[in-house]
């Protein structure tokens, strides 16, 4: 059996009188006992944090869910604009086609609410790693681009 003491956690966890977490633990062959000791006040803060990180990772997830559909509608689109053009299809199959069908062809178009969202925007046009305009953002996140233009300007400001 071995027992553990507050010293290696407060290495992890920093000094020892500014913890989050004190613990005790102890195991045996076929088990772990941990007993965490902590300010309430502190956990609770601890949490708020955990739950604010979650929830930026949530919505990252979105707008990375998001970009992905509208790059499919797009494509669809297109498809079906080059079956008009090489007319495949007569333009009121084309329009039928559109209005029977909406949601694999057209975006829906939002105004950005919460300012964390364009940092986050930002984030993720940083990683792809090209340069893209106003409009070209507006697109891919379905945003409308003369409310993200004025955004984007009221930060560079």
């Amino acid at each position: 059996m071995g027992t553990y003491d507050t010293s290696e956690a407060y290495e992890i966890l920093g000094d020892s009188t500014q913890s989050l977490l004190k613990f005790k633990g102890n195991s045996d062959k076929d088990k772990i006992t941990i007993v965490l000791n902590t300010d309430k006040n502190k956990l609770e803060s601890f949490f708020y944090h955990v739950n604010a990180f979650s929830s930026y990772i949530d919505v990252k997830e979105s707008y990375y869910l998001l970009a992905i559909r509208n790059i499919l509608k797009k494509n669809n689109y297109l498809s079906l604009m080059l079956q008009l053009a090489q007319e495949q299809i007569s333009e009121d199959e084309y329009v039928k086609e559109i209005e029977d069908n909406p949601s694999k062809y057209i975006l829906d178009i939002k105004y950005l609410d919460d300012p964390n969202d364009l940092k986050i925007i930002n984030e993720l046009v940083k990683k792809i790693g090209l340069s893209f305009s106003i409009d070209q953002v507006a697109e891919i996140f379905s945003l409308d681009s003369d409310d993200l233009e004025k955004k984007v300007l009221k930060i560079n400001s």
